[in-house]
């Protein structure tokens, strides 16, 4: 594009109308992820993936193999500007991440695994008054039972409270070590969690359950250190909370990684009471429906009499135990853990990940032993020290973690990744219009003979791959050492001649004041013509049918390429094409198509050298079309001189376009445009060399050996561009 301003106009625009899809989606910001979590993860880990699934329930997920981002979560949406919903992202990164550093996932599986088998890792919790003796010998039976519906109800309970410490913890680690970025999508994407969950009255008006409550309540007192009670509500639930948070507040901040686990089962304990009535609820819910069936089955034998009815009995009592379901099976079971998790945010659930860190802690021994008798029994006084001592105990002996300090700050990464994103739209229109411009060029003129009956499709390829680019860097010093032989035979040639003035002769017709008192007599001066500037212009055509295949096409693009970049660099306008047919033998000639792949247009387009390289051979080669349509190109050129270079490696062999019918069409064909100022340069490297130099003749260059087709092309092109 040659105006520089409309240009900048234009990007500014398209980074307007940019989506939002489009920027998070985008492969450049994932390179900007990837980046930006080597950082995060001291260089082991990199790989991340964007997805856009408005519907899903997670914002971000680690397997141990990759991290994934949902861009389109209900919480990233949520914010209104696209920095902020950027911020959003990189904070769940960030979570992400500081659980794969930080977060051991097979002690939690441990864990969980041990609550269902009736086993409470890494230890039970100690009483610390009277209330909670009885209710840690209320849970103990229950462990010691294995009761599966009271296991089924802790174990949910606990996953929650132990994610929800586990959250908190790993994202003030990040957000210490982190600043910048990271931290500041952590505590948006945190405070934004807390501002969704309800407040305490309003949550009781809506029928929640208390378990559900007092989870919401841990959980926005985890998130914000406060809880949402404008309203005024006092009552239990805000007392069992006042127990729970010196709980909480020493567990987030605890490196040690049994703490979390410790600190759970503590909160368990403290909010036992709750989770009891829920468990009761349950048991009752079991209870009544076994009493059911057990009435129904009883009905129904009273109903049936002699052998028939033996044998529906047998198949009724088969029925019955079928019935008679596992509690996480169980429909009134489900019916209220769907209840319970219904009015719990979804991020305190996402309780599945996979880290770094493996094996068992070395902090504490994870053998489930269970608090003495003696000190389960004991005074309310010995089991307040006990509870006391349990719960300070961490505080005690934990030290400090000394973490390093790295800012990451991606504001700069990512306005630059919007401009190059708009860059690339910019581009990829300019492109479009160009190959609208090209075809329309095509349409304009006027073919003759089966030519006009053929269809002609023009080929403008938007971009180049990384494997090209990469193609490119390995024969870039072969380019390169043409290209310097070129340079230092015909670079000075190019330079514009200017006017020169003898002085000092002996004879000529004009006197020179300045030596008119030269006692030798050389006093005459003569002055040489005006100097004249170099004006010519470059086609390069490449026959690219099958026959090209292997060494042939390889040094046939080399020699494009070296071409096209000494023209660049000498200001000689250049366009390079490449021609072949659909390689299909068909009856009617309006049913082949001829494709030119336009690889280098007279404008200069940083992509051209890579297009060149993509030239793959296909078909066969109607060489009549592909010369009336670049000789065309030429003819609209300014430049004084013009040159057709053609590289080929046999004779036409298209549709109805063969042998002499094909050389008399190429020969009316070169006559006519050499009348009107086209200079022909043709480089065969098949065997129909010989009819290839009868319709060329001067302009034939034979070459034998193929690898010095660049070097030798280039030679006989600076001899036609010395010529001019």
């Amino acid at each position: 594009m040659n105006d520089e301003k409309e240009y900048r106009k234009r990007i500014r625009q398209e980074k307007e109308k940019l989506q939002e899809v489009e920027i998070f989606t985008s492969v450049k910001f994932v390179v900007v992820l990837k980046s930006i979590t080597r950082e995060i993860t001291d260089g082991i880990f990199d790989n991340v993936s964007i997805s856009w699934m408005p519907e899903a329930p997670f914002m971000g997920r680690c397997d141990g193999k990759r991290v994934e981002i949902n861009a389109a979560n209900v919480v990233t949406q949520s914010f209104l500007t696209w920095q902020l919903k950027c911020d959003s992202i990189l904070g769940t990164l960030g979570h992400e991440c500081g659980h794969y550093n930080r977060t051991n996932f097979e002690l939690f599986n441990k864990y969980m695994n041990g609550i269902l088998e009736g086993v409470w890792y890494p230890r039970p919790p100690a009483a610390s008054n009277e209330q909670e003796s009885v209710c840690l010998a209320q849970i103990k039976e229950y462990f010691q039972k294995k009761d599966k519906i009271a296991l089924l109800f802790i174990k949910q309970t606990a996953g929650i409270i132990w994610n929800l410490l586990e959250d908190i913890y790993v994202e003030d680690y990040m957000c210490g070590k982190y600043p910048g970025s990271i931290r500041r999508g952590i505590l948006q994407n945190r405070s934004r969690n807390g501002e969704w969950l309800p407040s305490l009255r309003k949550q009781i008006d809506m029928g929640y359950e208390e378990l559900a409550i007092m989870t919401n309540l841990i959980a926005q007192y985890t998130l914000s250190g406060t809880i949402n009670n404008w309203d005024g509500y006092e009552g239990k639930l805000l007392d069992v909370l006042g127990e729970v948070k010196p709980v909480v507040d020493r567990a987030v901040k605890a490196h040690e990684e049994s703490s979390r686990f410790l600190a759970t089962n503590q909160i368990l304990l403290k909010i036992w009471e709750i989770l009891y009535g829920m468990i009761l609820e349950a048991e009752k819910r079991v209870k009544e429906r076994e009493e059911e069936r057990e009435e129904n089955r009883k009905g129904d034998e009273e109903e049936k009499s002699g052998q028939e009815n033996a044998q529906e009995n047998v198949q009724e009592n088969g029925k019955g135990q079928q019935e008679k379901v596992e509690p996480d099976e169980n429909p009134d079971i489900q019916d209220m853990l769907q209840s319970f998790l219904s009015h719990v945010p979804q991020f305190l659930q996402n309780t599945e990940g996979i880290g770094k860190n493996k094996g068992m802690p070395t902090d504490e021994e994870w053998d489930a032993q269970w608090p003495d008798e003696s000190k389960e029994c004991g005074s309310s006084e010995q089991n307040g020290e006990a509870g006391e001592n349990e719960e300070t105990k961490e505080e005690c002996v934990q030290e400090p973690e000394v973490v390093s300090i790295r800012e990451i700050e991606a504001d700069e990464q990512l306005m630059d990744l919007l401009s190059e994103l708009a860059r690339e739209k910019v581009m990829e229109q300019t492109q479009k219009e160009i190959n609208r411009d090209l075809q329309s060029q095509m349409e304009a003129i006027d073919f003759e003979a089966g030519h006009r009956e053929v269809q002609k499709v023009v080929k403008r390829s938007l971009s180049a791959s990384e494997e090209v680019k990469a193609e490119y860097a390995c024969i870039e010093q072969k380019v390169k050492k043409v290209m310097k032989r070129m340079r230092a035979s015909i670079l000075p040639i190019l330079k514009k001649k200017e006017t020169r003035t003898d002085r000092r002769l002996w004879v000529g017709k004009q006197l020179d004041a300045k030596y008119m008192a030269n006692p030798s007599g050389a006093i005459f001066q003569k002055r040489k013509q005006q100097g004249t500037e170099l004006s010519a212009a470059l086609v390069v055509l490449i026959d690219v049918s099958d026959s090209m295949r292997g060494k042939r096409m390889e040094y046939a693009k080399l020699a494009a390429l070296c071409l096209y970049e000494f023209c660049r660099s000498a200001g000689i306008p250049i366009t390079v094409y490449g021609h072949h047919t659909d390689g299909y033998r068909h009856k009617k000639l309006a049913d082949e198509t001829v494709f030119l792949h336009s690889c280098a247009e007279f404008e200069p387009d940083p992509n051209d050298r890579y297009r060149i390289l993509q030239l793959q051979p296909k078909g066969s080669n109607r060489d009549g079309v592909a010369l009336i349509y670049m000789g065309e190109k030429l003819l609209q050129r300014p430049e004084k001189h013009k040159i057709l270079t053609i590289i080929s490696d046999g004779f036409p062999n298209a549709n109805y376009y063969r042998g002499e019918e094909a050389k008399r069409d190429l020969l009316k064909i070169k006559k006519n445009l050499t009348k009107k100022g086209v200079t022909f340069l043709a480089a065969a490297i098949g065997a129909d060399k010989d009819a290839i130099r009868n319709i060329y003749e001067e302009a034939f260059l034979d070459i034998s050996d193929i690898e010095k087709l660049p070097v030798l092309l280039s030679k006989q092109v600076i001899r036609c561009i010395k010529g001019c």
